[in-house]
């Protein structure tokens, strides 16, 4: 542990072909330099050199002597199966901690070796609970310690960036951004709302998982190749063959750099070096480069098109540009042409994110000090995995295997009264009680159940959250954990976690299950959405609107206060 005027957050952007980081000590933001002179670093990742593995640069020119072991693109195998290099199954959090850990290196050697309060580490809104679950796993392989981290959605974190650079304009409350990252391998659109407590939520998104800077690359690439093969095609088998993998590295370098020109420069030249006795270059403008991309800026374009149909537009106040591909000058043209709304970018689009975490994580007290609001609001992805029939778990089989703490005569007298003043029982000795409050729907096939309980001092929200695995394994018949990981409150901070799972009752169906834990002022809070696994599809949508919408208002919030400090 460290004191708080030691006391600094560390944030990972983890991009499909680039990674950037930022820390934030003493109030201000620094991105860190992962590469000699660049702010962001290669994703790339070889496992095996027979010398360790290597990350970032360093992997990126050694690729071609090791390639049985190397990944451009770790961030595309995550929520995938494990993958064979070199004859065995490696999973994605194997190349992804390797990335954390870099990171880590540089920014402990710039903190003198004083670990990070919080680790703040952004993912796309589409990810669902596989996908976060390895982000998560791998940095804690990494040497990330899991308390310390928290998940943030990235159009979250470009919206926090942007309300905190556009000074003099300010996002209106109900109004929202439209962020359009367009990065290495995929296209990500969101439309993130600014909500009445001040946050930010994601209302809506799109995704493509294949279009990005390596699409446009993949396009320059081939237009190379044929110039080449027009006059020279034997340097271009020279180029496929097993000889020809260095010279085939630093041409793709070649070309990429020429994309990167084409963004700011009317033409460039694109060097050609293969073998002894070939060596040229080919002159590309940056008109015939806005040819050879267009159907690709197109495919962008009716993605943001089909998002904004089916919205209200006139809540959109603001069209924010980030990710590197978004430097285009055509995106930008094309989409201001098909939308009717003009384009913003601010900063560097490559870091937007990474310091935009850290301003969203800086925006949440460390200790809250009210409950208003707070609590128990959730902000639910627009994608849900399992939402299934709940089932309530023994409460006093948790506080006598366990130890929570129990609530006695001694410690309220002869009896109680709930946080909302309606209902009062004696409570006899050794018994506790749980608050619980549930949400049918009409046809008796789902429901929400919201439940309170008091635990000890010393109970938090993980260690919570971690005691009621073994319980649900051991009570529900077939239980088959889906998920577990951190789950963001409010849209900022990772104070909940969310377990999904399914099992089968004796006497009916499958269920599928989704839990949210949360700890606050000695309490423990648990929301379930629950329906069977048959009527899934048909009520998740209304699951959904209740579990987004759940909050503790302030009239609650000052009667559980004063309810906890036996001011009753």
């Amino acid at each position: 542990m460290t004191d708080h005027a030691d006391a600094w957050i560390l944030a990972i952007d983890f991009g499909t072909l680039n990674t950037a980081a930022a820390i934030r000590s003493g109030g201000k933001n620094d991105v860190l330099e992962l590469s000699r002179g660049s702010r962001t670093m290669p994703s790339g990742v070889i496992l095996d050199t027979g010398n360790g593995p290597r990350v970032g640069e360093m992997a990126e020119r050694l690729r071609a002597r090791y390639p049985h072991t190397y990944e451009e693109n770790p961030k595309s195998l995550v929520g995938m199966p494990p993958r064979i290099y070199d004859g065995r199954p490696i999973r994605a959090e194997e190349f992804v901690a390797e990335i954390f850990r870099e990171v880590r290196r540089i920014a402990l050697d710039r903190k003198a070796r004083v670990e990070p309060a919080k680790v703040v580490l952004t993912h796309p809104s589409a990810w669902g609970g596989r996908h976060r679950q390895q982000l998560l796993r791998a940095a804690e392989s990494a040497g990330f310690e899991r308390r310390s981290i928290v998940l943030l959605e990235e159009p979250i974190a470009a919206a926090h960036y942007f309300r905190h650079e556009s000074v003099g304009q300010p996002i209106p409350i109900g109004g929202q951004v439209l962020v359009f990252d367009f990065g290495g391998g995929t296209l990500d659109l969101a439309l993130v709302e600014h909500t009445e407590d001040g946050e930010f939520e994601v209302k809506d998104i799109e995704a493509i998982e294949n279009l990005g800077g390596n699409n446009l690359d993949a396009a320059l690439w081939d237009w190379t190749l044929g110039q080449i093969e027009a006059r020279h095609p034997e340097a271009v088998a020279h180029l496929r063959s097993s000889n020809g993998r260095r010279e085939e590295a630093t041409l793709c370098e070649n070309v990429r750099k020429a994309k990167e020109e084409l963004s700011s420069r009317p033409a460039t030249e694109i060097p050609v070096f293969i073998g002894d006795d070939y060596d040229d270059a080919y002159r590309l403008t940056a008109e015939e480069y806005e040819a050879l991309i267009r159907p690709l800026v197109e495919r962008a374009v009716a993605l943001t098109r089909t998002l904004l149909d089916r919205n209200d537009t006139s809540k959109v106040v603001r069209f924010y540009l980030t990710g590197g591909s978004s430097l285009t000058p055509l995106v930008a043209r094309a989409l201001a042409q098909a939308t009717g709304i003009t384009p913003t970018r601010l900063g560097d689009p490559k870091t937007v994110v990474v310091d935009g975490a850290l301003s969203a994580v800086a925006a949440v007290p460390a200790q809250p000090p009210a409950l208003d609001g707070f609590l128990l609001e959730w902000v639910w992805p627009a994608v849900i995995f399992g939402i299934g029939v709940g089932y309530s778990i023994s409460a006093i089989k948790l506080k006598r295997e366990l130890g929570f703490g129990q609530i006695t005569d001694s410690d309220k007298e002869d009896g109680f009264r709930s946080p909302s003043s309606l209902v009062s029982a004696k409570l006899l000795p050794g018994w506790f009680y749980k608050d619980s409050y549930t949400f049918l729907a009409p046809d008796g096939q789902a429901n929400v159940i919201i439940s309170t309980e008091e635990l000890s001092e010393d109970m938090d929200t993980q260690t919570y959250a971690d005691a009621q695995g073994p319980l649900l394994e051991n009570e529900l018949p077939g239980y088959e954990e889906l998920a577990m990981e951190p789950y963001v409150v409010s849209g900022v901070v990772g104070h909940g976690w969310l377990r999904e799972f399914i099992w089968t009752p004796p006497d009916s169906g499958p269920v599928q299950q989704t839990q949210i834990y949360v700890v606050l002022f000695r309490r423990g809070f648990t929301a379930t959405a629950t329906s069977p696994v048959s009527e899934y599809e048909s009520h998740r949508a209304d699951l959904s609107a209740i579990l987004g919408s759940i909050r503790v208002h302030g009239d609650a919030t000052e009667r559980l206060q004063r309810w906890l400090s036996n001011d009753t």
